[in-house]
């Protein structure tokens, strides 16, 4: 099999901005996720902007160290839901599923409505 060199496309700079998005959600520098995920932050920087591919295997450590599904990062392909939503949505829903107490549920739900009736 004859190997071709990899250059970065579309799907690798979509997958470096949901990597950054999510990184930047959960506040971390790129030098703090690039210790998360052993490699530098010159590094995360390159991914992030679609100038390298990510590999499988470091797909999967950025979706760990960013609490992630690997398909979380992904483009949306045919099979994927039709909603597109970014990490920071994700993390917002799967957070929210994660509160058991239907009065906090309530809480939240208002708060919301107060805020977009402010906008």
């Amino acid at each position: 099999m004859r190997r071709t060199k990899s250059r970065a496309d579309t799907n690798d700079l979509i997958i470096g901005k949901r990597i950054r998005a999510a990184r930047k959600s959960l506040g971390l520098s790129q030098k703090e996720l690039g210790e998360r995920t052993g490699v530098s932050f010159q590094q995360v920087q390159k991914y992030e902007t679609g100038q390298n591919r990510v590999s499988f295997t470091q797909l999967v450590r950025f979706s760990e160290a960013l609490d992630l599904g690997v398909h979380d990062l992904l483009p949306a392909t045919r099979r994927a839901p039709v909603l597109d939503l970014d990490p920071a949505t994700i993390r917002l829903v799967r957070s929210f599923a994660a509160i058991k107490d239907a009065e906090a549920r309530r809480c939240i739900f208002q708060v919301i409505d107060a805020f977009l009736q402010r906008t």
